[in-house]
Parts: structure tokens; sequence; C-alpha cells
């Protein structure tokens, strides 16, 4: 079993379109397709907007249905010069830039008491998605920077500009499914699309781009079944 997810439904909106067999279940609102893709299990989520929603749906969904991999796509602000508008990150590793407790001598971005901090997502996974033909022209590894606000140009660029905590994209969901991954013992795959840029330009067709999200998950669960990578 493969579990996909995304925060908004026009992010999982064309997963859905693709399962077949297609069964449908809903929790508290949030909506679990289940089905198949190319022969492989797949249950695709709907996870929210936020830190605290993507760890509490990410959570159940991983009880629920015990996946043995699991993809988060979505779109996501790009933090450095050189990233266009659709460009993709593959995610090494996922931080959340707004966990500071270094008043009291840890880290930024380190949950006290534990040993998470910058999370690692699966290396060969990862390597495997990057490389892949339907990405590599316009993919990229790197870090995702995950914090509980939508920023704007300005809070872009004052994030990029902090050199204790560099990252290529910033995202509000991506370290906390990772945490939740990581304490589950779940090799994690995270794919993020551009959807703005540094210097804070946006598609003209916002909304065909949020839904290419979908279409990119879909290719990297291909990927990785065709390389042998989720027996």
């Amino acid at each position: 079993m493969v579990l996909l997810l995304g925060a908004l439904r026009r992010e999982i909106a064309p997963i859905r379109r693709q399962l077949v067999q297609l069964e449908y279940e809903e929790w508290s609102g949030f909506e679990l397709y289940r089905g198949g893709i190319g022969g492989v299990e797949t249950a695709v989520g709907r996870i929210g907007v936020g830190k605290a929603s993507a760890a509490a749906m990410t959570q159940r969904l991983v009880e629920h249905c015990r996946p043995a991999v699991v993809i988060l796509s979505g779109i996501a602000g790009g933090l450095s010069p050189e990233l266009e508008l659709g460009d993709i990150v593959v995610a090494r590793s996922c931080v959340q830039y707004d966990l500071d407790v270094t008043a009291c001598g840890y880290p930024l971005g380190e949950v006290p008491e534990t040993p998470s901090g910058v999370i690692a997502c699966d290396p060969a996974l990862a390597e495997a998605v990057a490389a892949a033909p339907c990405f590599r022209e316009r993919s990229r590894l790197g870090r995702v920077l995950t914090g509980d606000r939508f920023l704007d140009a300005a809070g872009k660029q004052r994030l990029a500009a902090e050199r204790g905590l560099p990252g290529d994209v910033v995202d509000m969901e991506s370290a906390a499914v990772a945490l939740v991954c990581r304490l589950n013992g779940l090799p994690l795959v995270v794919i993020r699309t551009v959807s703005d840029t540094l210097d804070g330009r946006r598609p003209r067709r916002f909304g065909r781009l949020v839904g290419s999200c979908g279409d990119s998950a879909v290719r990297c669960l291909r990927q990785l079944s065709e390389a042998g990578l989720l027996s």
C-alpha cells in the first residue's frame, strides 16, 4: 500500500481520477480514496493546511491504511532565486523553521528532548524520483522549510536571508508529515512544485499548477514502482 497525501482538494483531485476500483471514506470532513494505480494498491488522503492538521491527519491515515511508503505532493514558495514557476523540489530533508527554542539552547527548528530537528526523507527514493525522466529537467533535490504562516515575497526574502536555516522552498505541511513518518518508521517522499518565486511572481493559471501536483504524485508512484522500490 502506498499512501499519497495532499493538503488541498485540488492537489489530490488528479490522483483520485486515476484510481481503479475507487472506494471513498470520510473522517471529520477529510476525504480518503482507495484503489489502485498501475497495479499498486493506493490510498489518497487530504491532510489540510498547516502543521497541526497535517500531523493529525497523517497519523490517522497511517494507522488506518498501514502504508509501506508515503508520498506527499503539493505547492510551495520558492526560496532560491534559481527556482522558477513550476520547478520541482524533491526533499532531501524537512525542518520546522518557526519552531524556535533557541533561548533554551536548542538549535532553530529542533523539537526539544527529541532527535527531531532536520528530518531526512528516504534518500534512495528521493534520488530515484529526482532522476526520473519525467522530473529531472525541472527538478532538484533540496530542503523544505515548514511553518504555520503563508509567506509573501517579503517574508520569503527575510526567511531566505537567515543563514542559520537554509532551504529551497517553504510550505506549511512537509516537516509535520516528515515527523509523523519518522515516528512510525515509514519512508517518505516529498515533492513540492514552486507556485511563487522568491521575487513574488505567480502563475496566471494558478489552479492548473496546483492540479499538476497530483499528476506529479502519480508519476512519482509509477517511477518508484517501475524501479522496484515499492516492494
